[in-house]
C-alpha cells in the first residue's frame, strides 16, 4: 500500500491556542482592511467628488437667464451628459453635501476657484 505522506502526530491535529489566536489575528485584520478599502463615502455615492466639482464649474458657466430658455436647458443636458452624470444624481449629491458643512465649504471653495483648490 502506498501512503500520501500525511503522517500526522497526535499535537499536530490540534493548533495551539497561540496559533488559533495568530490566525484569529491575522483573519480580523484582512477583514477590517477590506471593508476600509471597499468604504465609499456616503456624500459622493453617486459620483467622485471631482466629477461633482467639475460639473458644478460647468453649470456655473451657463448664463443666469438666456433669451432661449429650451437652449439653456440644451446646454444643462450637454455639460451632464458629458460628464457622464444626470441631473437627479447631481441634485441628490447637492443634498447630502449640505449635512456635511465642513466638507461643503472646503467644496464650495473648489468650485469658486477652481485653479487654486482641489477637492478633499
Amino acid at each position: 500500500m502506498l501512503s500520501i505522506g500525511c503522517a500526522l502526530s497526535p499535537v499536530s491535529r490540534h493548533p495551539s491556542p497561540v496559533s488559533l489566536k495568530r490566525n484569529f489575528l491575522f483573519l480580523t485584520v484582512i477583514t477590517l482592511l477590506t471593508v476600509a478599502g471597499c468604504r465609499r463615502d456616503a456624500v459622493f455615492k453617486d459620483m467622485g467628488d471631482s466629477t461633482f466639482v467639475r460639473t458644478m464649474i460647468e453649470l456655473r458657466k451657463l448664463p443666469v437667464s438666456p433669451a432661449d430658455p429650451a437652449l439653456r436647458a440644451q446646454r444643462r443636458d450637454s455639460i451632464l451628459n458629458s460628464m457622464g452624470v444626470t441631473a437627479a444624481q447631481v441634485e441628490s449629491t447637492a443634498v447630502r453635501l449640505a449635512n456635511d458643512p465642513v466638507l461643503a465649504a472646503r467644496i464650495w471653495r473648489a468650485i469658486e476657484a477652481p485653479g487654486s483648490a482641489t477637492p478633499p
